[in-house]
């Protein structure tokens, strides 16, 4: 909660940005930010990852400003989207992991497997297909990122290049692996399937 803010104030911010006035959006962020930041980390324990909440936070309260004159608690509707956020953070992160985990089991049990031959040339095929589709610079953050496990301000500092330049490129890969991965659904769960068959 911002101390000493009379809720006519915030009230008046809140009209202003509802109506599109973008100082009063920014006033809005920059009262704001600090308790949502700290609210995002009270979940996640993760600075990149509690900036990341905060910005689509507020970009999601722009996108649907004129909503804004409608709520009549602001601030516990504002911790009730950040809340939210948090968990479906965590349940993505539990699932890009579980997916790597899983693509590490899946290619160790491909390769120990002599029958497997085609199956695994075809799991290689389609990731490297994946990758192909990407950008060099944007392929070679998304390897070290979801192949390789390292952080954002790891890959930064060995490109000599911002963190949010690194998070441009892995949100844009992630949206092109998405929509390859959509497009190609019938080979990926017949190799599931093939993998599960041989593993039980």
């Amino acid at each position: 909660m911002v101390r000493n803010l009379p809720i006519s104030t915030l009230n008046n911010i809140l009209i202003a940005v509802a109506e599109g006035n973008e100082a009063s959006f920014e006033e809005l962020f920059h009262l704001y930010k600090q308790q949502v930041y700290a609210y995002a980390m009270h979940f996640t324990h993760r600075d990149s990852t509690s900036e990341e909440i905060v910005q689509d936070i507020f970009l999601k309260l722009w996108l649907h400003k004129e909503d804004l004159t409608r709520i009549k608690c602001f601030e516990p509707y504002l911790y009730t989207i950040t809340r939210n956020l948090c968990f479906n953070y965590l349940k993505k992160f539990a699932c890009e992991r579980a997916l790597k985990q899983e693509l590490s089991l899946s290619q160790k049990t491909l390769e120990d497997s002599a029958e497997s031959t085609v199956i695994y040339r075809d799991y290689e095929n389609l990731i490297q297909q994946i990758l192909e589709l990407l950008p060099p610079q944007q392929k070679k953050i998304y390897t070290l990122n979801f192949f390789q496990g390292q952080k954002q301000e790891e890959i930064a500092q060995s490109l000599h290049i911002s963190r949010n330049t690194v998070k441009v490129h892995i949100a844009k890969a992630r949206e092109t692996v998405r929509k390859y991965l959509a497009a190609h659904i019938d080979l990926i769960i017949f190799l599931l399937i093939t993998v599960f068959a041989r593993l039980f």
